[in-house]
Formats: structure tokens, sequence, C-alpha cells
């Protein structure tokens, strides 16, 4: 149970805000990944992904592990938008959309996840730690910076035709055009 307040060093209390997780170790991911589920289940909020690398999340989560996962999202039909990486090869999945940021704006070793009303999530790859925050102030900063990025991205497109086998699981390979 929570009293709605927090302390603030020495000074008193005020009215709690927001709630933060630091989430460290091999299981960091999991666990996000639990509560982006978790969270897509109950508010059916679109889920934003910028500065997705696969590569990254493929060593903190088996590719076993992150199908599973996957599949379990899917199901869900929650709209998902990834701004991706550049050279950043993707299994496109049916219900997602991707676009691609340029070198420039990019930083390899951070994810951000704008998710449910009120979450963000900060993947910081290199340290394996995952910072969570429950606030709408934060979620309304990060969703309106996701969306200029979206605008002025890149589009995915398919690299080559996809055969009737991956046409049929809605699973493409994608890169990026020189259009937006």
């Amino acid at each position: 149970i929570s009293a709605g307040i927090e302390f603030i060093g020495q000074r008193g209390v005020t009215k709690k805000v927001n709630n933060t997780q630091v989430l460290n170790g091999d299981n960091a991911f999991l666990t996000l990944f639990d509560d982006l589920l978790n969270t897509a289940e109950q508010t059916r909020a679109e889920m934003l992904i910028s500065n997705y690398d696969i590569n990254y999340v493929l060593e903190h989560l088996s590719a076993a592990k992150l199908k599973q996962r996957n599949e379990i999202l899917n199901k869900t039909q929650i709209s998902q938008r990834f701004l991706c990486t550049q050279n950043n090869v993707h299994d496109a999945i049916k219900g997602r959309e991707y676009r691609q940021l340029p070198d420039n704006v990019t930083d390899f070793a951070t994810t951000t996840y704008v998710y449910g009303h009120s979450k963000v999530a900060f993947g910081l790859w290199k340290m394996s730690s995952i910072i969570i925050i429950d606030s709408v102030a934060a979620h309304t900063a990060e969703l309106n910076r996701f969306n200029y990025l979206w605008e002025n991205a890149s589009l995915l497109q398919p690299k080559a035709a996809p055969s009737d086998e991956e046409a049929a699981k809605g699973s493409v390979i994608l890169s990026a055009s020189s259009g937006s």
C-alpha cells in the first residue's frame, strides 16, 4: 500500500508524482519486457521504441526468449513503431512500423521505450541497466520527442520481394530508403 508521498532528504515530504525503477544485471531486459507486455495488455496504448538495435537486444535476451515474447506482444495487436539505428537489418513483423535515424542522432548504447499512458524506459546497454519511469510528464516529453524524430526519419523498405513463406508469416527484411 502506498500513501502517495515521498521523502525529500531532510526537508520533508511531497506528493509522489512518479515512480522510478532501476534494473541491473542479466534479468533487467526480461523485467522490462514483462513490464512492456503487462502494460500493453492493460492500457492497449501504442508502444514506441527509439534507437532500436536488435544486436543489443540479442546480447541481453536469447533469440528463443525474444521470439516467445514477440509472439505474446503481437497477440495484443498493439500498434508498435520503431526508430532504428543505421545499418541495422530488421526482420519486420506484421503490424509494426519502422523508420531509420541517421548516425548523428543515435546513441547505439541507449534505447528509449515509450509505452502505456505514463511509462518511459531507458535501456543503457553498455551498463546492463534499465531505468523505468512512471510519470505522465516524462511520458509526454518523450512522446513528443519520438514523434518529431519519427516525422524526420527515413522510411524502411523491404530489401527484396518477400518469399511466399515470408509474406504468409508477415515477416520481411527491411532496409533504409532515401525518402521519408
